[in-house]
């Protein structure tokens, strides 16, 4: 049995609740407990980790933002370590911080390069450090990225080898289904959104296409729900404030029942303008919520037969899908079912193979 030092520091804290928590949640206890692999997770005394992963204690103390810097800084020391002390074989660096050096052949997980796509001022101190810690990944032994576009960010960006990637899509679990009446809605009827703001993530575009929907004479409110950090919550009132209908707008924050939320929804509106993948898609779709999304970066890859791609950017055509779907019941019956039949396409058992596969390859390569 061959052993993996995987960075599960991610997986205490802040990024618990965002996208990166859901993926180290959904493939680690796989690697573990069906791939024939040892797993051990570095992370701090008050991280839970998944079952069947082996807990290799390591020490932060940093505060906020600058956690980032000081887990860069301590994680060759603590591999290290581990290595020896745990006889590894492989190291899994599932994040943003691939080690500035490895005592073991080493696979990075490349979600996105979102801020060095994005030109915006909110990014300058993140696209700085991706343009430090980048030319990193060229030593990796094998690169894994969620999306074609990504592996293509990849390549262009940060010069790496095309030999050396391998596209291993994300998944869902099974809470992620349709409700036991398909038509049984929420009380109210509703569009949802669902992620953290970013200047990247079109907020003002989806209360544009709401204000589109109220314009039209339809009842629905947008439900914006996600994780609303204090230093962007002044903008993200502000853009509401400014927005053409904010009386239809709500911002609910963190759910703790983010399935309820998909399966109460009549679509989930998708307006951001880059993703490296876009897991809230899936998440919909898999509930039976049909998804109207912008045609960009790897959402195509995620939404295309499965649900209604408008170009990027458009509004109003994003508002004329909408209402295609919300004044014809057979019509949205049929993008539903088209959904869920699509998102089983996409697992966690799927991505934690694909995972499996590069992880021994590299450990029996030495």
């Amino acid at each position: 049995m061959q052993t993996v030092l995987a960075d599960a520091w991610h997986l205490g804290g802040f990024s618990a609740g965002r996208g990166i928590g859901s993926y180290l949640r959904g493939v680690l206890p796989l690697l573990a407990q069906e791939h024939d692999l040892r797993l051990v997770g570095l992370a701090t005394r008050e991280t839970d980790l998944p079952a069947g992963v082996d807990y290799r204690p390591i020490r932060r103390i940093a505060p906020n933002r600058l956690a980032q810097r000081e887990h860069d800084f301590l994680l060759p020391f603590d591999l290290t370590r581990a290595a020896r002390a745990e006889e590894a074989d492989v190291v899994f660096s599932p994040a943003d911080n691939p080690p500035r050096r490895s005592p073991l052949p080493w696979v990075q997980m490349l979600l996105d390069l979102i801020p060095l796509v994005v030109h915006d001022r909110s990014f300058r101190h993140p696209a700085a450090r991706w343009r430090r810690i980048g030319p990193r990944l060229r030593s990796a032994s094998a690169l894994l990225t969620c999306s074609r576009n990504t592996a293509a960010d990849a390549q262009r960006l940060l010069d790496v080898d095309p030999a050396r990637i391998h596209v291993s899509p994300l998944g869902i679990d099974g809470r992620f289904r349709p409700p036991a009446d398909p038509r049984c809605r929420a009380d109210r009827p509703t569009l949802l959104y669902v992620g953290q703001y970013g200047p990247h993530k079109g907020f003002a575009e989806a209360f544009a296409v709401a204000a589109g929907i109220a314009d039209a004479g339809l009842p629905h409110r947008l439900v914006m729900v996600g994780f609303l950090a204090p230093w962007h919550e002044p903008a993200v009132r502000e853009l509401v404030e400014r927005s053409p209908r904010p009386d239809r707008i709500d911002l609910l924050g963190y759910v703790n029942d983010v399935v309820a939320a998909y399966q109460g929804a009549d679509a989930l509106l998708v307006t951001s303008r880059y993703e490296g993948f876009c897991l809230p898609a899936v998440e919909a779709m898999a509930c039976g919520t049909p998804v109207v999304a912008f045609d960009n970066s790897a959402i195509p890859e995620v939404v295309s037969g499965g649900g209604i791609l408008v170009p990027d950017g458009d509004v109003a055509a994003a508002a004329t899908a909408l209402r295609g779907l919300l004044e014809d019941e057979s019509y949205w019956d049929e993008v539903s079912e088209r959904g869920i039949e699509h998102a089983r396409a996409f697992s966690w058992e799927r991505c934690a193979a694909m995972h499996a596969d590069v992880l021994q390859a590299v450990a029996t390569a030495g």
